[in-house]
């Protein structure tokens, strides 16, 4: 199965800003049919904020640590709040 096909049937949203108990990240995650609620699917930054104002500025400028990885200046994330 290709990563497309696999993405569109979890129906896995953009890069975006997710919050978990270690505070907010960057991330993606996928709504559950079944739960009907979204699910965490992967974490994109390497640090955690403190506020969600803080990781959206981050997400925004491209200013973060992406995970084994060193986010390049000039580097475009598509950027969308919802699916």
């Amino acid at each position: 199965m290709s990563k497309q096909t696999k993405e569109k049937r979890l129906k896995i949203s953009h890069v975006k800003v997710m919050k978990s108990n270690a505070g907010y990240y960057i991330g993606r995650s996928y709504f559950d049919e079944e739960l009907q609620n979204d699910i965490p699917y992967s974490r994109l930054s390497a640090e955690y904020f403190t506020d969600y104002i803080g990781a959206r500025t981050a997400l925004d400028t491209g200013d973060f640590t992406m995970r084994n990885a060193v986010l390049r200046q000039n580097t475009t994330i598509p950027v969308f709040n919802q699916f």
